[in-house]
């Protein structure tokens, strides 16, 4: 006996140990009203305390609220004559919330914690059963479900909390006479089994139930059904019924019910006529309508069984009538009447069909389009869609739609006049097909004649609407080419373009050139103009002039801007850079495969260029087309310096085409990335890169020199024209200076041979002064002495300072070295272009040493390289660039960048 008291103590005390305070809803049971509803989701939530005794569903097993996941809504057990004596568990032991304990015979029932299920019957020493529910809603012992859980010979039960949520019904189609499916979702949550019954009640709307059905209605826990009742409706049921369904039972020891109800159309039983189709007739053609006679409902009625009439008429005139035998419940016939419309009918007639006897007259009327000649002519449409900008001489050519959106019937004829500045060029015919829409495209050309320039008005005209254009004409006029700007510039400052201008007509003519900027800058989706300068200029046949014309550059220009020099008859577009103030962080040389296969890994780069005026920070991300984001860096660079961004992506796993964007905060680019299938043959040709990565100059490649691709004037200004600087003083000037810089040119090409020797000489002098050569040299300095002019007019020393330096071959901008080493350094310095070296020296510079070198090369290419004491070496590629060009050398590199 001692042995079994100690072990019992130890149990309880382990038991104890893993057990909260109990804490237990003291409300009212939830047994004896079952929650009912309409409409409302049933409430499934169980949350009781972890102290709780409830019931769980999975396998009727009685638990703590601790480890009951799935319950009923109110899971709780109670004392059988006392539905608010629910159970808790109190330090390890099951008892009433009064501390009555519970017990199977004498033996308490205990919580285990890492057990489950948790709650176990024990007498001391061996642990006996755990509690399920029996089927009469008691507690028992899952070994004996004789013995019964009880607080002092009271029961303990679980009566449930049934719940049933009843639909809005819902109500097939039909008519009267006609059977009509009534749809019921029925949701229950109990504990219980639950039969009960559906009953249907149909009532018209003279208040009389007209008909009744029921069916019987079995569930289980939390299952939902769709239970279906047919009914027949019945004469009187038109037009509308109300269907009332309840469901009542029985779930354990309650007697839930459910009602809803709703209202559904019947459609009255009858003979019904109505127009099913026509047509769109042009005057004197014919009217077809056709007409459908159907039977509704399934009375059986005296009526239905007789002959009809169907009487068609037009504007109250009767043109027809059919005899119809009787027809079949549900059943339809059709019949097609016939009006040949006359001259006078349009727009419209009013068409009247009738049903007579039988169920009794029915009608159905309605007013039809006829159209006159007149009214479909003045709807159709001329649209030009296309035309070019011919020069005189050439064809101006124009496409247009001819268009109808409201055709009648058949096919129609329209006659279509082409102008040009009010006189007749070409007619012809178009045939429209109706009806509805229809259009035809037509072309027409003119043959552009003299003095037609600078625009001609081309109209296309229909017996409807028409178009007009004022396609632009290219004459024989002022010819332009920009020659040279200052740019790039920063924002605010004044933006300076050299324009020469030649008069390529037959008369001497005056007319305004326009400095025009499109802020699209190239993009050929964007054109947004603004006039900025312009000047008035004349000219005889044959002469030719340059132009300066400027205007000062705004804080929202865009980065690159289009610069359009504009006369009556002919443009120049230079497309130039604007540098903002502030960081802007550009994406170039962006490199990405154009094709891979599935699953493989690539490497993408892209070079960011700051070409703003101050330093910044800024975010650099790529994300892929379903907004991913495939990479982002930050990187930190200071004006007029550039890096490279790099990540390594793996392909979609799927075959297809993937869109790739790259943004920075003030540049966005997009890629398309192909993923092959893995059988694609590999092409046999190597794709050709757009830009090169490191282009190296090719020694047969000619330079693009603006000025050197320019046709310049044929015959030079007179020299009065230029504020009493004599041209031949000009010429003399460039050609002595030419001279005095032909030996520095060949010490430059080779400084460690000088003086060279006389083969050498005569080689550069016979490559420098052949006849292509000369021919070329010629050329760029007409070009030269127009600009030196137009200098000259203004008074600009800079200009033309800049224009000599042009001359000799070099630009407006220096080369200039910065040592920011803290050391002295020994760093030799290259300049090339594609055809010349131009610069090549070594120097010496001590810690923040700056030196500038001399002027850069006039050329649209150029190469820039340094290298530190055989150490490491950098070069850059430029493309036009003007203003200086730096080379900073720094502990992380060198750096080579244009300066403006």
């Amino acid at each position: 006996m001692l042995v079994a008291v100690t072990l019992f103590c130890v149990f309880a005390l382990t038991t104890a140990a893993g057990v909260a305070g109990a804490a237990v809803d003291s409300g009212g049971a939830n047994g004896a009203v079952p929650a009912a509803n309409t409409g409302e989701a049933v409430d499934t939530e169980c949350n009781p305390d972890d102290d709780a005794v409830v019931v769980r569903f999975d396998d009727e097993h009685v638990v703590s609220g601790a480890i009951a996941d799935d319950c009923p809504a109110d899971p709780h057990v109670h004392l059988e004559d006392n539905t608010s004596a629910k159970l808790v568990v109190e330090n390890g032991t099951v008892q009433t919330i009064d501390g009555d304990k519970a017990t199977v015979g004498d033996r308490n029932v205990f919580r285990f914690s890492d057990e489950d299920p948790d709650l176990r019957v024990a007498d001391g020493e061996f642990v006996n059963s755990s509690l399920i529910m029996s089927d009469n809603g008691t507690v028992v012992l899952e070994e004996d479900e004789t013995e019964e859980l009880e607080v002092d010979g009271d029961p303990v039960v679980f009566e449930g909390d049934p719940q049933l949520r009843l639909s809005e019904p819902t109500v097939s189609e039909g008519a009267e006479g006609e059977e009509v499916d009534i749809d019921v979702d029925i949701e229950y949550l109990g504990y219980h089994e639950f039969n009960g019954n559906l009953s249907v009640d149909i009532v018209n709307e003279s208040g009389q139930p007209t008909s009744a059905d029921e069916a019987d209605i079995t569930l289980e826990n939390r299952e939902e059904i769709t239970e279906t009742i047919t009914f027949e409706t019945r004469n009187g049921d038109a037009p509308e019924v109300e269907v009332l369904t309840e469901l009542s039972g029985d779930a354990g020891v309650s007697n839930p019910a459910a009602q809803n109800k709703t209202r559904a159309s019947i459609e009255e039983a009858r003979i019904a006529v109505d127009i099913a189709d026509y047509n769109r007739p042009e005057e004197g053609d014919d009217l077809e309508v056709t007409a459908v006679v159907e039977r509704i409902g399934a009375l059986d009625r005296d009526e239905f069984n007789e002959s009809y009439q169907l009487v068609f008429e037009v504007d109250g005139s009767t043109v027809d009538s059919r005899s119809i035998e009787p027809l079949d419940a549900g059943s339809s016939e059709e019949r097609t009447f016939v009006y040949s419309t006359v001259e006078g009918d349009g727009p419209n007639v009013d068409v009247k069909l009738s049903a007579l006897g039988g169920a009794g007259d029915r009608t159905v009327e309605e007013t039809l389009e006829v159209i006159s000649p007149d009214a479909h002519e003045r709807d159709v449409q001329a649209n030009i869609t296309s035309w070019n900008a011919p020069e005189e001489g050439e064809e101006l050519e124009i496409e247009a739609d001819i268009e109808h959106d409201n055709l009648p019937d058949g096919t129609h004829t329209y006659p279509i006049e082409f102008s040009v500045d009010g006189n007749i060029i070409d007619e012809t015919n178009v045939t429209l097909s109706g009806p509805g829409s229809d259009s035809e495209t037509v072309d027409f050309t003119y043959d552009v004649q003299q003095g037609d320039a600078p625009d001609v008005q081309a109209t296309v005209s229909t017996p409807g609407e028409r178009d007009r254009i004022t396609p632009r004409i290219f004459g024989s006029g002022f010819e332009l080419q920009i020659v040279e700007t200052n740019a790039p510039v920063n924002e605010t400052e004044t933006l300076q373009t050299t324009v020469a201008v030649q008069n390529t007509g037959d008369i001497e003519a005056t007319q305004d050139v326009r400095l025009v900027v499109d802020q699209g800058g190239g993009d050929p989706d964007r054109n947004i103009e603004h006039l900025r300068d312009n000047t008035s200029v004349s000219l005889s046949p044959g002469e030719s002039t340059t132009e300066r014309l400027s205007f000062r550059t705004e804080d929202d220009d865009p980065n690159k801007i289009d610069l359009i020099a504009r006369s009556e008859n002919d443009e120049d577009i230079k497309t130039v850079r604007v540098r903002p103030l502030n960081p802007f962080f550009e994406i170039e040389d962006l490199d990405l495969p154009e094709s891979v296969e599935p699953d493989e890994e690539f490497t993408v780069s892209a070079s960011i260029n700051n070409t703003g005026a101050e330093a910044g920070t800024q975010y650099i991300e790529v994300e892929t087309e379903d907004g991913e984001l495939a990479h982002i860096d930050r990187i930190t660079l200071p004006p007029v310096e550039h890096t490279t961004v790099s990540f390594t992506d793996t392909a979609p796993s799927s075959p297809g085409t993937y869109e790739y964007t790259f943004m920075t905060e003030d540049d966005e680019v997009e890629r398309t990335l192909s993923v092959s299938d893995g059988d694609d043959e590999p092409s046999d040709v190597e794709p050709e890169d757009d830009e090169p990565d490191d282009p190296e100059p090719d020694d047969d490649l000619e330079p693009d020199d603006d000025v050197d691709d320019a046709e310049e004037p044929d015959e030079e200004p007179d020299a009065d024209e230029d504020d009493g600087l004599s041209w031949f003083m000009v010429l003399l000037g460039v050609l002595g200076v030419a001279a005095s810089v032909l030996v520095l040119l060949v010490y430059r090409n080779d400084p460690e041979n000088f003086p060279p020797d006389p083969a050498t000489v005569r080689a550069q002098l016979e490559s420098t002064f052949t006849r292509e050569a000369l021919e070329h040299r010629l050329e760029r300095a007409k070009v030269t002495a127009a600009a030196l002019v137009a200098a000259v007019k203004a008074g600009d020393i800079n200009a033309i300072v800049t224009t000599l330096k042009h001359a000799i071959g070099l630009g407006s901008g220096t080369l200039v070295v910065q040592n920011e080493l803290p050391r002295e350094t020994l760093v030799r310095i290259r300049c090339q272009t594609a055809d010349d070296t131009v610069l090549l020296e070594d120097l010496e510079l001590g810690p923040n040493e700056r030196r500038t070198l001399g002027s850069l090369p006039s050329v649209d290419q150029f190469k820039v390289g340094a290298g530190v004491e055989d150490i490491t070496a950098h070069e850059e590629v430029f493309q036009g660039a003007s203003g200086d060009v730096g080379v900073v050398l720094r502990p992380e590199g060198i750096l080579i960048a244009n300066l403006g």
